[in-house]
């Protein structure tokens, strides 16, 4: 299968399943794609032993939803590919823990970004935390080192921190969660694990 059939394969049982539309084109990146963030599906055949990071959303009522899970193709993963998943899940944990109205919005992408320093991975995390996310699949506020104000209740965010190793491959978790007084809420419950 490719990455292109595969696509076309969840954007059809996304809309047969009752969603009006994708929240935006699907990613399906596959071996040294997936050390390309913001790939987009092309006629690569998966190859046993991949690495391979879906992101994908679908509408209801005009409003997106967005995840991302990353597999393996086939076989159980390597050493090397254990490593890389068990740092970005471990990162975007550490950054949904944080996650609470009235936390400033760089200190979700702090929580993500210092874990993974920390194992080894800073460099590879080449993108912002998050987004917010409703009637348009990017909305403001965004999640990043850069980021100024603080989370509200009743915001909807993402938290997605990814690393990408060019020639070996990468590795994205992503979900999207409610802001609340008290921290929040996945709204994203689709199992995690660098499963074949």
């Amino acid at each position: 299968m490719s990455e292109r059939d595969f696509a076309a394969q969840l954007d059809h049982k996304m809309l047969s399943l009752g969603s009006e539309g994708l929240s935006f084109d699907t990613i399906v990146a596959s071996g040294p794609n997936s050390a390309k963030p913001h790939h987009q599906p092309t006629d690569r055949l998966f190859v046993a032993g991949d690495l391979v990071i879906i992101d994908f959303g679908a509408k209801i009522d005009g409003y997106g939803s967005d995840m991302t899970r990353t597999y393996v193709v086939g076989r159980q993963a390597t050493a090397e590919q254990r490593d890389l998943y068990d740092a970005v899940a471990a990162a975007q944990a550490a950054g949904v823990h944080v996650v609470k109205a009235g936390v400033p919005l760089a200190d979700v992408d702090s929580a993500c970004r210092s874990l993974l320093a920390d194992r080894g991975y800073g460099d590879a995390f080449v993108h912002g935390t998050g987004h917010s996310l409703g009637l348009e699949i990017h909305e403001q506020p965004m999640l990043s080192s850069r980021s100024v104000g603080i989370l509200r209740a009743g915001l909807m965010v993402t938290v997605e921190p990814g690393a990408y190793l060019p020639g070996f491959g990468g590795v994205r978790v992503e979900d999207s969660v409610l802001v609340t007084d008290e921290g929040c809420e996945p709204i994203t419950h689709a199992p995690k694990g660098l499963m074949p």
